[in-house]
């Protein structure tokens, strides 16, 4: 025996709250992806005397208040550093013509000859008044950089610097002499694993509960401290490259294995949002602090 069955009735109100809901998300997400994202430098090839532009640019139609972005950035450069930052943001038009350009600009100035990098930034924002949020990642630049120049002194030798010689001399013996008189002891130099100590506290306390800023710190401290008590150069790197890098060093397998994980966890969490409890960054800083001091 064949039983017919027939397809079930949509009611009109249940049709019309489906497309309802299919037309909000669908411009909720158009309202997200009308921003958007443009990055310039000024140039690629650089002495080691000048300065570098990088520029990050954000467009979209509508006011000021359109977007609300989430944080500040938190770049991260190899081979340089920040020496100026500002932000703008300018509106043209008014109402449905009206345009509003956002602008992040860095002036960089370069630590070391080589090949520098400005990794990705990562720029979270939320669309007003929908709350529909979204992200953006710029691209990782390398700029190369000349070796510094260095100026051949004069032959000749200006008296009056002679004479500023000997009133330093006579100031240095003066101060020599009230130093041994008064007892006074030269400052020890802190070792790397001492700085690093100093920094993680540091990075613990600057990013309090925000697990994503406490990892970007956290893959900051590591690089830094491989390249300066290793000189291994981690980023950039594979988990595979930083895994043979550090298979010749003093450390045992344990602590080999522990400082590439960090450094690989950590240098994928900064971009990307990251999930994790308070108690995730305490357990995290306590045993790289436990690391650092075993060592």
């Amino acid at each position: 025996m064949k039983i017919k069955t027939k397809p079930p009735k949509i009611s009109p109100a249940l049709f019309t709250f489906a497309a309802l809901l299919l037309i909000t998300f669908l411009l909720s997400n158009a309202t997200v992806l009308a921003i958007g994202l443009s990055q310039s430098i000024n140039r690629t090839e650089m002495k080691f005397e000048d300065t570098l532009i990088f520029e990050i640019s954000l467009e979209w139609d509508g006011s000021q208040f359109a977007y609300l972005f989430e944080g500040p950035l938190n770049p991260y450069f190899d081979r340089l550093r920040v020496g100026n930052f500002s932000s703008s943001i300018n509106s043209t038009g008014t109402g449905d013509r009206e345009k509003t350009i956002k602008k992040f600009s860095y002036t960089l100035l370069p630590t070391s000859s080589g090949t520098a990098k400005i990794e990705p930034i990562l720029i979270s924002f939320m669309s007003m008044p929908d709350s529909g949020r979204g992200q953006f990642l710029t691209e990782p630049v390398l700029i190369n950089v000349a070796d510094p120049v260095f100026v051949e002194e004069s032959d000749s030798f200006p008296l009056w610097l002679l004479a500023v010689g000997g009133f330093l001399l006579i100031g240095g013996v003066a101060v020599a002499f009230f130093l041994i008189k008064s007892g006074g002891k030269k400052e020890d130099v802190l070792t790397p694993v001492q700085i690093a100590l100093q920094e993680l506290a540091k990075i613990k306390e600057d990013s309090g509960t925000d697990f994503k800023n406490f990892q970007s710190g956290v893959y900051r401290l590591l690089t830094k401290f491989s390249k300066e008590n290793y000189r291994i150069e981690t980023a950039g790197k594979s988990e595979a490259e930083i895994e043979t890098a550090f298979a010749d060093t003093n450390l045992d397998e344990t602590r080999k294995r522990q400082i590439k994980d960090w450094i690989v966890r950590a240098g994928e969490d900064k971009f990307r949002p990251a999930v994790a409890s308070v108690g995730e960054t305490v357990r995290l800083e306590n045993e790289i602090r436990t690391f650092l001091k075993s060592i």
